[in-house]
């Protein structure tokens, strides 16, 4: 992670918001929804096999929420802008300039548009606000519909064995991918990690001492003395 705002922007960041989404960091309240999630055998042939009492659950987060703390490692719920909870997405695995993220799962009645938009936005933070460079993960072979989605997405195979196939997919690409994908997104999401940083955070920050002017297509944004 090379970006050296990141403390500060971290602090500032969540829950991310999207179109008709939120993400939030996972807390240990939110272990039974979990569960249920990961216990749904339409949901788990594809993950890791997952603590079965809600209690190993609870304990789980608690041991996740020290790697949270270290910046190692960040574990979303995907809720509704009226709080229903959606589903979960987790990024991990972090290394010099590249990042893992999988634990995806989205419940049944979740709108149709949960998936992709949520996908969009762990890209979005783990390429602009983490700074990462690329994205590397695995997926089950047998995983045909999500093998397609990511394809779609733009992510590349690069090697495979016996039960997987092994994916990355470059910053430059997801440039790409977002214009395909720009009608799940917000003006601010076009614009990049920092424009929405400080499109966000700037009253906090700045508004007894700067006016922020945002270009209207949020390529950049300048600062000017307040009067």
């Amino acid at each position: 992670m090379k970006n050296p705002q990141l403390q500060n922007i971290l602090n500032q960041s969540f829950p991310i918001s999207s179109k008709s989404i939120n993400m939030r960091l996972v807390q240990v309240s939110d272990a039974s929804f979990i569960l249920e999630l990961r216990s749904n055998v339409n949901k788990n042939k594809f993950l890791s096999p997952t603590t079965q009492t809600l209690k190993a659950q609870e304990e789980w987060i608690y041991t996740y929420k020290q790697r949270e703390k270290e910046n190692k490692e960040f574990y979303f719920v995907i809720e509704s802008k009226s709080g229903e909870k959606l589903g979960v997405v987790r990024t991990y695995d972090f290394r010099d300039n590249s990042f893992c993220w999988g634990s995806w799962i989205i419940k049944d009645e979740a709108p149709a548009d949960t998936a992709i938009q949520s996908v969009l936005q762990i890209y979005i933070f783990a390429f602009e606000i983490l700074g990462f460079e690329q994205s590397h993960f695995d997926v089950r072979k047998q995983n045909s519909k999500v093998i397609a989605f990511h394809k779609r997405f733009g992510a590349k195979i690069i090697r495979e064995d016996e039960d997987n196939f092994y994916f990355i997919f470059l910053k430059k690409d997801f440039e790409i991918t977002k214009t395909k994908y720009k009608k799940y997104l917000t003006p601010t999401d076009m614009g990049g990690g920092y424009a929405r940083y400080i499109s966000n955070q700037y009253l906090l920050l700045l508004k007894h001492t700067f006016i922020v002017k945002i270009d209207p297509n949020l390529s950049h944004y300048t600062l000017q003395k307040a009067s």
